[in-house]
């Protein structure tokens, strides 16, 4: 025992392989059940924004809810949950 509290492994809820830390995971073809493209998208854009942390699925969650929340606490707008169209296009190009 040196004293040093235990590193914490990230694993991927698929696979359970371990994974570094401020690596994105996504689940393989095989196992991304069918979601909405847009949310996938949403999603996607709130992970590279670094805000969401969760598994990119395509439908919508509490932790989609949570990430666009931080996303707009982040740029200083209110914090309502529900993305302007502005806020929108900057997460997904469109």
């Amino acid at each position: 025992m040196s004293g040093e509290p235990p590193k914490a492994t990230v694993t991927t809820p698929a696979s359970r392989a371990p994974v570094k830390p401020g690596h994105i995971v996504l689940p393989r073809h095989s196992e991304t059940p069918k979601g909405d493209p847009q949310t996938r998208a949403l999603q996607l854009g709130l992970l590279a924004a670094g805000v969401y942390h969760g598994t990119v699925t395509g439908k919508d969650n509490l932790a989609t809810a949570n990430a666009v929340r931080l996303y707009q606490k982040k740029l200083g707008h209110p914090t309502t949950g529900q993305l302007t169209p502005d806020e929108q296009k900057a997460l997904t190009g469109g």
